[in-house]
Formats: structure tokens, sequence, C-alpha cells
């Protein structure tokens, strides 16, 4: 993934949902994870950051079904 893209996210803020949005920035933090920073297309003026995001729907779904299984 690259800034630009479209990415997938759980968006947990308000009402949890499933949510596409565009890959802003990549940064590397301390703990050596990486953080994704995105806006959702309908918020430009405002930037998110995850250390998960996806880069389909599908592939989203099947991160968090492992998780709760």
């Amino acid at each position: 993934m690259k800034p630009g893209d479209k990415v997938w996210v759980f968006d947990d803020f308000d009402t949890p949902t499933i949510r596409e949005a565009i890959l802003v920035s990549i940064i590397k933090v301390k703990n050596k994870r990486t953080k994704f920073c995105f806006v959702f297309e309908t918020n430009r003026d405002m930037e998110f950051c995850s250390y998960n995001v996806f880069p389909s729907r599908e592939a989203l779904c099947e991160y968090y079904m492992k998780i709760f299984e």
C-alpha cells in the first residue's frame, strides 16, 4: 500500500462500521510497528491513524474473523 491508495478500516469512533478511506501517509513508530494515516472521503479535513488498514474489504473481514474464531 502507498499514499493515495484506497484502503478499508474498521471505524469504531461513533457508530462502529467498516469504511473505505484514502491512505495519506505511512509512519514507522518507536515500537517498530507501522501506523497508517488516512482520511475518509467524506471527511478530508481530518486525518485518522491506525495500525490496521487493509487493501480490501474482504481482507479486513478475514483478519477480524480470525481474531474472533
